[in-house]
């Protein structure tokens, strides 16, 4: 999985699993710079992205020499066989509410 955490550890050392929630001011960062700096770091085997505006996640995940992204449906479900768990999209957005998509008129 990764190095032991003690409790009071706001470092993990060697992770393995990354998520990070996409904010617009950041997004274009968390898609390039830091998707090539968790590529380049060895232990890390899997980067899930999530959007904050809308559901919809990008996983990268090594596959041999290869760093590989995909967008699964916004039904799916995230295998993470790293850490032995699958994560239903729909379970990381339970009670998240969105804006609504522009163009369209807010229902209130």
């Amino acid at each position: 999985m990764c190095a032991p955490v003690a409790p009071s550890d706001t470092v993990v050392r060697d992770p393995v699993v990354v998520f990070e929630i996409l904010t617009p001011g950041i997004a274009d960062a968390d898609r390039f710079e830091k998707n090539w700096g968790y590529r380049d770091t060895p232990s890390i085997r899997r980067y899930v992205m999530l959007e904050q505006s809308r559901r919809g996640a990008m996983v990268f995940a090594r596959a041999g020499d290869d760093w590989v992204g995909h967008v699964p449906p916004g039904d799916s479900i995230i295998d993470l066989p790293e850490v032995g768990i699958e994560l239903p999209m729909a379970e990381l957005y339970e009670g998240v509410t969105f804006p609504p998509a522009q163009g369209e008129a807010s229902v209130g």
